[in-house]
């Protein structure tokens, strides 16, 4: 598996992950034609000059993958008792959110919140529902759905499959999770920080990184 230099890679679009399966002029799956239904790839980003490369943590703990309990979810929502899970991708805005643990980067996947999610390299092709919480490449970008319910980050925990508490962030256990928003340390339980437009979200644990105060989204987010 290539290696995945940190999402902090200084004035490179932060939607982009190379495939080195591709040819260097084969068009980006964002070109290529969608089916009907699919979701949208997100436009480029770029990251501020100030943002400071990390690499990603070697083993699996560090690329945690999506849990299969999509399809739990699903029934929930068909049920009417869980968190609606739509046809197609409404209004949304974003968030940006970076997980580290031991001064390395853990990356958050594609595919989140996508039940049976369609994948082109790294990218999110389409989905058979979406729920308010999507994330649709690997660069710590979430897509959330504008509605009324306020969302926390414990609800892109809980879609993840991954666990998250003042002791826990995903597959690190034991050590204190800290938590910044916009560059500003946020006390107490990291699940219950609510989610705002374009906050910039920072968990760390088991060391210690200067937490980003922005992210520059990508137009139409």
């Amino acid at each position: 598996m290539a290696a995945v230099v940190g999402l902090c890679g200084c004035g490179r679009p932060a939607s982009r992950v190379d495939d080195p399966a591709r040819p260097a002029d084969a068009p980006r799956p964002a070109d290529a034609p969608r089916p009907a239904g699919a979701a949208r790839f997100p436009a480029a980003a770029r990251l501020p000059a100030s943002y400071i490369p990390l690499s990603v943590g070697h083993g699996p703990r560090y690329r945690p993958g999506v849990h299969p309990r999509s399809a739990v979810l699903e029934a929930a929502a068909l049920r009417g008792d869980g968190l609606p899970c739509e046809p197609a991708l409404g209004p949304r805005f974003g968030v940006h959110v970076e997980l580290f643990a031991n001064r390395h980067v853990v990356v958050i996947p594609a595919g989140i919140g996508v039940f049976r999610p369609l994948l082109a390299g790294a990218f999110v092709r389409a989905g058979r529902c979406y729920y308010p919480l999507v994330t649709l490449d690997p660069t710590g970008v979430v897509e959330i759905a504008v509605f009324d319910d306020p969302v926390t980050l414990g609800t892109l925990f809980e879609l993840w499959g991954q666990r998250l508490s003042s002791t826990r962030l995903a597959g690190f256990a034991g050590h204190r999770v800290r938590a910044f928003v916009d560059g500003r340390a946020v006390p107490g339980d990291p699940a219950a920080i609510r989610l705002r437009r374009h906050d910039e979200v920072v968990l760390e644990t088991s060391g210690s990184v200067v937490p980003h105060a922005s992210y520059q989204f990508a137009g139409g987010l």
